[in-house]
């Protein structure tokens, strides 16, 4: 019992610091719908803000408010305007996506220019114990609680008793009823914005007092381990918080409610497409792969094979989101629980060929049971639904070390031989992952001409209408996560084979938001979108190592630019150009007719 109440009484403090960050989270969801997986990198990077201003001099109060200050105004007003108001009227995948990449260039942008060292605080705190009943508490966990809770009392009391509060709380409600009456919705939202900034403020200046006792109570060897002592994120880049959207935002933002952005016809994407184009290229790009691997190194050829493997896991995902509409944060686990089932069965004596339908199997079931969520929940509650699927999947792989090797993971994992062939050479593994590739990729075509892809794609678009034409919206809800983790479940058999030693970090939430980011950077709903986003995802990176530290920072920015400059993913360029010619050419024609009538009225 003495133990429960020590970590409970611990805990309180470090509960306290998500509440914080989690509350800023909430109310960017509600106010302005907005998902922010930066919210992390919030509480970060006034931290270093705080650094900053203690390395040159100023007392901890004036950095504090130096901190507070920065916050607002880059990761309220700058934020606001450079990514969330060109997007939004995009829809929710394009924010998502730009969040996660400002999160990886804020994120490791911080530690190459900065530092990824401890680097002590002076805390507002004594550092004082106290004991009462044998569990020992102190001053600096006590002093957290009651300052987040002080501030989470203080902004339910602005939002409940001040007129501004109870304006935001109307945009939050129902934006078009809240302009009606006069209320100045975009200021309300930017107030959002800014308690938010202020809030993650708060929760990185209760984060750091906490480190800094820490760092007291390490041994100095510990402190300067790599990874050991820098400023983190309390709390990742998401919080599970009871959100609810409501309201008219979509229509403020001239979004569309029922057509999915970046989203097109069943064909994939490619109708306006020229088809002798499509077969073309299609050709050139079979000719580049059957022949570039000839002249790479073994590294080279194992980074096609890996970014073939993330096409195949993609491709599922693709299935789930771009097509039948399902937001699906939880892609990694079908992808771990492939590998998984492949390395368990060899390792007990059997062969690859009976794991990988064995891994399908089981991917199949555990997808159909995913999908059940979705037949009640939607948008970000479903894709926290799946959050904590993976999260769930991935404490499983990491903890059942008799089964899954725990933390050492399972190596030795074999090849397979195909036809008494083996395949343990990278460029044999190479041109059997290719051809895997292209069956996979030829029967989701086939499924997506089928009626069934047009029945995804009816879904996706609107629900109800769908029904209303007798599509079994719950049937192929399921069915969208079943195939799909199918997919990731094949993908995840052929890289345990391709690396050849698994363990869990690779398929944690953090991989899921990479393939989400893969899918809606390269297109969501286009049939090639996989291929593009996993090559920005995959290939992209290791391009940018010139970059040398800096890789990652250019990387997630570049993510960010992308969507901001193309909401709808790469392949949506060839539609975009078509739409400005089009337009060019009924601008055109307005011109011509509007001489025309002149004309006609002069000669009148």
């Amino acid at each position: 019992m003495t133990d429960f109440l020590q970590l409970f009484f611990s805990g309180l403090s470090t509960g306290a610091i998500y509440a914080l960050a989690a509350l800023g989270f909430t109310l960017l969801w509600q106010a302005s719908g907005t998902i922010n997986f930066a919210q992390g990198e919030f509480v970060m990077l006034p931290a270093f803000m705080m650094l900053a201003g203690l390395a040159g001099g100023l007392p901890l109060l004036a950095s504090f408010l130096l901190a507070c200050l920065g916050s607002t105004l880059v990761l309220g007003l700058a934020f606001k305007r450079g990514v969330v108001d060109p997007l939004f009227k995009y829809g929710m995948m394009p924010i998502v996506v730009a969040t996660i990449g400002l999160s990886i260039a804020m994120k490791n942008g911080m530690r190459v220019a900065y530092s990824a060292e401890a680097h002590p605080f002076p805390s507002l705190f004594a550092d004082k114990l106290y004991t009462l009943a044998g569990v020992t508490v102190s001053l600096a966990d006590i002093g957290t609680f009651l300052l987040a809770l002080a501030l989470v009392l203080a902004t339910q009391a602005f939002l409940a008793k001040t007129v501004t509060g109870r304006a935001m709380q109307a945009v939050a409600q129902n934006t078009e009823s809240a302009s009606v009456l006069g209320i100045d919705v975009p200021r309300m939202i930017f107030y959002t914005f800014a308690i938010n900034a202020v809030l993650a403020a708060a929760a990185h200046q209760s984060l750091l007092r906490r480190h800094h006792r820490r760092l007291q109570q390490q041994p100095r060897s510990a402190i300067g381990r790599p990874d050991r002592g820098r400023v983190r994120k309390p709390c990742g880049s998401l919080h599970l918080a009871g959100l609810q959207r409501r309201g008219g935002l979509d229509r403020l933002y001239g979004r569309d409610p029922v057509q999915a952005p970046g989203t097109v016809g069943p064909e994939g994407g490619t109708q306006g497409m020229k088809k002798p184009l499509i077969a073309m290229a299609a050709l050139a790009s079979a000719a580049a792969l059957l022949v570039a691997p000839l002249f790479l190194k073994n590294y080279g050829i194992y980074l096609l094979s890996y970014w073939l493997v993330f096409i195949v896991a993609t491709m599922g995902l693709n299935l789930t989101l771009g097509y039948a509409g399902q937001k699906s944060l939880g892609h990694a686990a079908f992808f771990g629980i492939g590998a998984y089932t492949v390395a368990i069965m060899m390792k007990a004596g059997f062969s690859f060929w009976l794991g990988l339908p064995a891994a399908a199997l089981l991917c199949f079931v555990l997808g159909l049971l995913l999908g059940f969520p979705a037949l009640r929940v939607q948008t970000i509650y479903l894709a926290f639904a799946t959050l904590g699927f993976n999260t769930a999947a991935w404490l499983v792989m990491r903890n059942e070390e008799w089964l899954t090797g725990g933390t050492f993971g399972i190596n030795n994992i074999a090849r397979p031989e195909l036809f008494g062939f083996s395949l343990a050479s990278n460029l044999a593994y190479y041109y059997f992952v290719l051809v895997v590739t292209v069956i996979l990729a030829l029967l989701l075509y086939g499924l997506l001409r089928s009626p069934w892809g047009k029945a995804f794609t009816a879904l996706r678009d609107n629900p109800i209408r769908a029904e209303s034409l007798g599509v079994s919206v719950r049937g192929y809800t399921l069915l969208s996560f079943a195939i799909g983790a199918v997919y990731a479940g094949l993908a995840g058999a052929l890289f345990a084979s391709l690396v050849e030693f698994i363990e869990p970090a690779p398929f944690t939430v953090g991989a899921s938001i990479m393939m989400y980011l893969m899918v809606v950077v390269g297109g969501a709903g286009y049939f090639f979108g996989p291929v593009v986003g996993a090559a920005v995802g995959v290939l992209l990176p290791e391009w940018l190592r010139f970059a040398q530290g800096w890789y990652l920072f250019v990387f997630g920015s570049a993510v960010v630019l992308l969507m901001i400059w193309l909401p709808d993913g790469l392949l949506s360029i060839p539609e975009r150009l078509r739409a400005k010619r089009l337009a060019k050419q009924a601008s055109a024609e307005r011109a011509a007719a509007a001489r025309a009538t002149q004309t006609q009225g002069g000669q009148a």
